[in-house]
């Protein structure tokens, strides 16, 4: 009877379903976010947006070209600096990126 309570058991842990990947959870992707930010940044040096960000210069270079995962600290300045939503950034909805004007 034992054998038959750990095969069940055995049976119910294995039918589980896999967690869902990242992007599927939470709707967004690493690389469309790094290109959101990329575009956003164009026309600013990695040290102009290492001192919007209160970071070097380097490593906001290697959380731009994919060296390094991007942080919250980064998105969340780029995001005040030019006046968007953490929407765009996250999904490319919401108040997308500004016309030169509002820079």
């Amino acid at each position: 009877m034992a054998k038959t309570a750990a095969s069940s058991r055995r049976a119910r842990t294995t039918s589980r379903r896999k967690a869902p990947s990242a992007k599927v959870a939470t709707g967004f992707s690493k690389q469309a976010v790094r290109l959101r930010l990329n575009q956003l940044c164009a026309d600013k040096s990695y040290r102009e947006l290492g001192d919007i960000a209160v970071m070097t210069g380097e490593t906001v270079r290697r959380q731009l070209t994919g060296e390094s995962a991007i942080s919250i600290k980064l998105i969340s300045a780029v995001c005040r600096h030019f006046g968007v939503s953490a929407d765009w950034v996250f999904f490319g909805k919401g108040s997308g990126a500004p016309t030169k004007g509002k820079r």
